[in-house]
């Protein structure tokens, strides 16, 4: 995690810190871009969204299920 910022941090003028993380197969990370590419900025950056502060509580909570099922039916209706 801690290369992963690094590298991160690199690409981002403001000061980057983790908000929440959860070990995942690669087609999560592909389908939450996917999900949230009306929000996106630029490759890995994506703006601060209601979709994005639900995924993050749900992460801190332990809720995974909630988490597949956002990504499988997201509420945008993707």
């Amino acid at each position: 995690v801690g290369k992963r910022l690094v590298e991160l941090q690199v690409g981002s003028p403001d000061k980057l810190r983790l908000v929440a993380r959860f070990p995942a197969p690669e087609w999560v990370e592909d389908r939450l871009h996917s999900v949230l590419t009306a929000h996106r900025l630029s490759g890995e950056w994506f703006s601060w969204c209601a979709e994005i502060e639900l995924l993050v509580s749900l992460i801190r909570e332990g809720h995974m299920m909630n988490v597949m099922r956002f990504l499988i039916a997201p509420i945008d209706g993707d």
